[in-house]
């Protein structure tokens, strides 16, 4: 149940507002509730901030774009890489989200090749 959807609660035990120092206190958070992998995460934002999290939403990425070189943008996809809770890649970016780190998106040919891993070949039959 969000806070400010709560029957008999002011705004300021709603968003912790603070009338004697006026300023918003640390009550202004959410939780983030991730269907498989992660539970209940308290995050910081709620529906009315910059970053907009709440149960039933939140972002899907966190992306950096350095136009004077592409090779130092950044990419962090929060559930990771894969969608299928079996896979090694499954949730395997989360940590980093959370945490507020990020991970190298290479752009050009020479980039891609010195951060590739490993390459999966699809052969039709």
């Amino acid at each position: 149940m969000y806070l400010n959807t709560l029957p008999g609660v002011g705004f300021s035990q709603r968003f912790g507002f603070d009338a004697q120092l006026g300023r918003a206190g640390s009550k202004r958070r959410r939780d983030l509730t991730v269907p498989i992998g992660t539970g209940i995460q308290q995050q910081s934002g709620d529906d009315t901030t910059v970053k907009q999290v709440g149960r039933t939403f939140g972002p899907s990425e966190r992306f950096t774009a350095d136009l004077a070189n592409l090779d130092h943008s950044t990419l962090n996809l929060v559930l990771g890489e894969s969608a299928n809770p079996l896979s090694p890649w499954f949730m395997d970016q989360w940590p980093a989200w959370y945490h507020g780190t990020t991970f190298p998106l290479p752009f050009s040919n020479t980039a891609v090749d010195a951060a590739t891993t490993h390459t999966l070949t699809l052969t039709p039959q």
